[in-house]
This record gives structure tokens, C-alpha cells and sequence, in this order.
């Protein structure tokens, strides 16, 4: 399945969010994780963010 770049980033920003991060911090990690994604970076993209979910 793909997910347009933008679509992956404002979901990652909304669930951040809604874990009370702030919205510079949210909009910084979403942008990360999306592009380590988008980049090929599995480990710290969308394979890494259930951890940080976790925590």
C-alpha cells in the first residue's frame, strides 16, 4: 500500500498531538518519520513510530 507523503505526515502529526506533543515538536517528528519513509530509512520511519507511541 502507498500513502501519499502528505497524507503519512498529517497522520503522524495528529497522533502526536493527541499525545500532547506540541505543535512545533509534532510537525518536526511527523516531518522525520515521513521522510525517513519516503527516503527508504525503514528502521526510522514507519517501522520506529510504534515505539515511540509506546513510550
Amino acid at each position: 500500500m502507498r500513502i501519499p507523503f502528505p497524507q503519512l505526515k498529517a497522520e503522524f502529526k495528529r497522533v502526536l498531538q493527541s499525545l500532547d506533543f506540541t505543535e512545533t515538536k509534532a510537525e518536526a517528528c511527523a516531518d522525520i518519520f515521513a521522510g525517513n519513509s519516503r527516503d527508504g530509512v525503514y528502521t526510522h520511519g514507519l517501522n520506529r513510530f510504534p515505539v515511540l507511541y509506546s513510550m
